[in-house]
């Protein structure tokens, strides 16, 4: 995994973690160099009608 993100940051490219479940697994992430993440640790699965209502409920990061 930690080849990955190097081999992408050198690269220019951004790295997103998919399936991310538990905070464990979020800072073996970040301790990597991983930046952008998804999966059930931040939300379940939701319809596309309750997406937007949910993402302006999120903390503006600046990505």
């Amino acid at each position: 995994m930690a080849a990955l993100v190097d081999m992408a940051g050198g690269l220019g490219l951004k790295v997103i973690a998919e399936g991310v479940a538990s905070y464990r697994k979020l800072e073996v992430l970040r301790q990597l160099g991983c930046r952008y993440f998804q999966g059930n640790f931040f939300s379940p699965p939701v319809p596309a009608g309750k997406f937007a209502p949910l993402l302006r409920k999120l903390p503006q990061t600046g990505c």
